[in-house]
């Protein structure tokens, strides 16, 4: 009878021994289960942040792909102008050749007409 109480004293003692780890290990798994809901929730946290930052990226993104379109529609309006003012000029440009070629003509006749005049005034004048 003394034997079967030391035995039970002792697996009394083993299984308070035992229930006291199984404690510290659930206070354990309960503290790293703390631990990775604090990381988690950090973790939500930051990717919300990300987001919000690359939503911000993007809008800016969005608008200088749109200022870009708009600069190079603008260019290419100018560059259109340009060939239109270049194009206007050069016909100018030959205007004013053509008109040079028959005012040297003209002055030519009138060099002519005017020799043409003397010659007739010492005619006249014999």
């Amino acid at each position: 009878l003394a034997t079967q109480q030391e035995q039970n004293r002792a697996e009394v003692a083993r299984l308070q021994q035992t229930g006291l780890e199984n404690q510290r290990s659930s206070n354990e798994h309960h503290e790293q289960l703390i631990a990775c809901r604090s990381k988690l929730e950090l973790s939500e946290q930051a990717l919300l942040t990300l987001r919000s930052q690359m939503e911000d990226i993007s809008c800016k993104l969005q608008d200088a792909v749109y200022a870009y379109e708009e600069r190079r529609s603008k260019i290419h309006t100018q560059k259109s102008t340009i060939k239109e003012i270049t194009a206007r000029l050069e016909e100018e440009v030959e205007a004013r050749q053509v008109l040079s070629h028959e005012m040297d003509t003209a002055s030519a006749e009138i060099v002519k007409l005017r020799m043409l005049v003397d010659e007739l005034n010492v005619r006249n004048e014999s």
